[in-house]
């Protein structure tokens, strides 16, 4: 995992190039965005960590950013002040283009993925504006009556963008319909309706959700009819907009405050990341898999917790090996960490709680009393070593009348107390069986029962004899 501090700036909004790998840009504001400048990191990834190559100055808050799909060194961002700024990485200071039609605060900016020479903008002033790097005023206000924190365009189509408000409601707009009463809008779906059919994973409380204001949402690349969507109410929901009236396809709780970002992989069409003011970033899957539309049975596959603040962005990487992704946060940092390993991490508890489960329901004899191993079982090589590999250490074993048990001290000191299952084969009657006895291991001066560094003491009980 790589860090970044944007010492004195509060991150609020990270975005990868989508031409370079190496090059991620952050939006930052002064004291957390409530009053004070804004800064615009642009940042390497280098052999040596992460470096700042250039940074510009704004006079108010940065919320928001986006790369520009045309051109390589360009990004546009969303300020407090109701202005949009347009800068060029290689020129100095100031912006090429600036924009001031907003009212109040702009909240979230979106390049056109398809026909790369628009942009969107949303703003609490209860707009959506279209524009055009090479205009100086907008192409088109779309009024949505309510404070709108995100705005996209479609990934599979120029013409079709979104919006999420406070209204707690997704706004579907069509630019291909006339401009009439409705001013493109096509769809208005609430979120916090509840699914027609209730899915035992669904929590019980979704039925009485009561609306509240949703803050992001994004389309899945992959799927063009999917849209997730999360906010205040701290679930991530996912709507196929053929069947607007279904409610949510997949309802995905487990984020214990507002949850601030959701982006879909780039390389998985089921698996999405999440942002929250509880401090973490996670991982989750819908459920359907490679293809087709969810089940309405989504997990979480892992979660990343190194942030101390609130985590305000995060954004995949584009190139390279799958499953790249960078974090932002309010606690000044910018982290590049691996998804993959995150999922494997909560694989691997997952594993190791289950063989903990399994070791406790093994019947255990109180009055037990220590038993050799056979000449065969008292080899290293077949003390079972698929345990100790579990529990993160390396042991070789011997077996005394005693019951005293010296093994080498484990590689990883993470765990100084563990169970331990053991193969034993009963001498008398030839059958072998499974003992547990709890260990443990002396990594501090002064640990009870323990004699001396590396030693364990336990009780190795023989069933069936």
């Amino acid at each position: 995992m790589l860090e970044f501090r944007t010492e004195g700036f509060n991150g609020y909004s990270v975005k990868y190039s989508p031409f370079f790998d190496s090059r991620i840009a952050v939006a930052a504001s002064a004291n957390f965005g409530l009053v004070g400048n804004g800064r615009l990191y642009i940042l390497g990834l280098t052999p040596n960590g992460i470096v700042a190559e250039k940074w510009f100055d704004t006079q108010d808050s940065l919320f928001d950013i986006a790369w520009s799909e045309a051109h390589e060194n360009q990004a546009v961002v969303a300020s407090g002040d109701g202005s949009i700024k347009l800068f060029d990485i290689a020129l100095d200071n100031f912006p090429v283009q600036s924009w001031q039609e907003h009212k109040r605060e702009v909240f979230s900016v979106h390049w056109n993925l398809v026909s790369k020479d628009t942009f969107c903008s949303s703003s609490w002033d209860g707009t959506v504006k279209i524009w055009s790097p090479t205009r100086s005023a907008s192409l088109l206000t779309i009024p949505t009556h309510s404070c709108t924190y995100s705005t996209s365009f479609s990934p599979h189509s120029p013409s079709i963008l979104s919006s999420v408000s406070s209204d707690s409601h997704l706004r579907v707009f069509d630019l291909r319909t006339p401009a009439s009463a409705s001013n493109h809008l096509t769809l208005a779906i609430p979120i916090h309706t509840p699914p027609k059919s209730q899915h035992p994973s669904h929590p019980p409380s979704i039925a009485s959700t009561p609306p509240s204001e949703a803050l992001t949402h994004d389309w899945n690349k992959y799927r063009p009819d999917t849209i997730a969507t999360a906010g205040v109410d701290r679930y991530i929901r996912t709507f196929d907009i053929r069947a607007p009236g279904q409610g949510p396809v997949t309802i995905l709780p487990g984020h214990e405050y507002a949850v601030r970002k959701v982006s879909w992989s780039p390389h998985l069409s089921d698996v999405l990341l999440s942002a929250s003011y509880d401090m973490t970033c996670r991982v989750w899957t819908d459920g359907s898999g490679t293809g087709g539309v969810g089940d309405g049975v989504g997990r979480e596959m892992g979660r990343m917790g190194r942030h101390t603040e609130f985590v305000t962005g995060v954004d995949w990487c584009l190139f390279g090996a799958e499953g790249w992704c960078a974090s932002c946060g309010w606690d000044e940092r910018v982290l590049v960490w691996d998804v993959r390993a995150v999922m494997e991490q909560k694989t691997k508890k997952k594993d190791k709680k289950n063989n903990q489960s399994i070791i406790r329901s093994l019947p255990i004899t109180r009055n037990a009393v220590a038993t050799p191993l056979s000449p065969a079982r008292k080899s290293p090589a077949n003390a079972l070593p698929m345990f100790a590999s579990e529990f993160g250490a390396t042991m070789s074993m011997s077996v005394s009348m005693s019951g005293k048990i010296p093994i080498p001290s484990p590689r990883r000191r993470k765990r100084p107390q563990a169970r331990i299952a053991k193969v034993l084969h009963d001498a008398i009657n030839g059958v072998e069986s499974v003992a547990v006895f709890p260990v443990r291991t002396r990594f501090a001066p002064g640990t009870a029962g323990v004699a001396a560094e590396g030693e364990v003491f336990g009780h190795l009980v023989a069933h069936g004899a």
